[in-house]
């Protein structure tokens, strides 16, 4: 996979919850399975979608679900690791603290074309990790 398209962000748009931040993280960092190999497939991806300051302004309480016991397993395994940057676990402990996480359809909850505007205010703003 491409590191860099002529110098344009490659963007991975999840959900706010540990499985979202490990699919972003497969594609960031490769997979377990892959081994040696994991590296060469690896790409600068960017976290493009919900996180802590979207989830305090634009998520509904109501929208919020509770973790499941798999989410606190895959967010144990990611905050062991050792090369998951900081925001990101900022974001996954606060997800594991409040015992919640939220889908990216939650935004329908402003009308179904918010979530376009959204995403295309985040890029334009450069407002991904």
């Amino acid at each position: 996979m491409s590191r860099e398209l002529f110098g344009i962000p490659i963007l991975g748009l999840v959900d706010w919850n540990p499985a979202g931040l490990a699919i972003l993280c497969t594609f960031k960092y490769g997979s377990i399975g892959m081994g040696l190999e994991a590296f060469r497939y690896a790409c600068n991806v960017k976290w493009l979608g919900l996180r802590k300051d979207d989830i305090e302004k634009l998520v509904p309480e109501e929208s919020l679900v509770p973790l499941k016991q798999r989410d606190h397993q895959i967010a144990k395994s990611l905050l062991s690791s050792e090369v998951l940057q900081d925001n990101y676990k900022e974001e996954l402990a606060l997800m594991v603290e409040n015992e919640r996480r939220a889908e990216i359809e939650a935004l329908y909850f402003h009308g179904y074309d918010f979530l376009g505007k959204f995403l295309a205010r985040k890029i334009v703003q450069m407002d991904y990790i």
